[in-house]
């Protein structure tokens, strides 16, 4: 086995010094692995223990395993046509400027779409949140120069449900996750396993309100961080 007390006494140090309540490692060495975990879920000493089966959150992450590799595997399959308009199988997009935008401009973020937008201010479900991006108009010419743009990936996630016809959870589960041995890979992890990631907003706390589940939770914890993904 891998020694690995030098790790450990520093991520318990960082712990003691505040900047992360808890952390799970891997270290693969010369053929031998070396595991473990440190610390808590948070800084309460009432909280769960990291262990190694907790969940994190990947964020922005999910956005390079699951979806490009997704958009690959389409396009490999002559599914998904790079330089086709996105608009021709998403009518609902090509408005406003968007008609000529290819998933290609969405995979590089150059399609002229808007960075963000603070939705989860005045939108209080997904629907309405699609409805406003297909809405949107652009704010640089698409393949000018490249934004990074969390709309471009959620009209790519409609196109390729729209392709595969399956929910894009269920088609990474069955194409990605699952044949490459990513049990614990998920969009939808049980939130007793999950580490928290911040605490709850107060706009986050009211859409739960209006929503009527899991009031009582302070943390976000299991579900999706990113406001324009909620």
């Amino acid at each position: 086995m891998v020694s690995m007390s030098g790790l450990r006494d520093l991520l318990e140090a960082a712990i003691g010094e505040g900047v992360f309540p808890g952390a799970c490692y891997a270290v693969h060495r010369d053929g031998r692995t070396a595991r473990g975990a440190v610390g808590r879920h948070t800084y309460c000493p009432d909280d769960p223990a990291t262990r190694l089966d907790t969940v994190w959150d990947l964020a922005s992450v999910s956005k390079v395993v699951g979806t490009t590799t997704g958009a690959m595997i389409l396009f490999e399959e002559g599914r998904l046509e790079l330089d086709r308009p996105v608009a021709d199988l998403l009518p609902e997009f090509g408005q406003n400027g968007k008609e000529k935008i290819t998933p290609r401009n969405l995979l590089v973020h150059n399609s002229g779409l808007v960075a963000f937008r603070p939705y989860h201010r005045t939108r209080s479900d997904s629907d309405q949140v699609l409805d406003a991006i297909y809405g949107e108009e652009l704010v640089y010419e698409t393949g000018s120069k490249s934004v990074y743009s969390d709309l471009s990936m959620i009209v790519l996630q409609k196109l390729m449900e729209r392709i595969s016809g399956q929910p894009l959870d269920a088609f990474l589960a069955e194409r990605v996750f699952k044949p490459l041995g990513m049990k614990e890979t998920g969009y939808r992890p049980d939130p007793a396993r999950c580490a928290p990631t911040e605490t709850v907003e107060p706009w986050r706390a009211e859409l739960r309100r209006k929503r009527g589940v899991r009031l009582d939770e302070i943390w976000i914890r299991g579900e999706v961080h990113d406001p324009t993904a909620t």
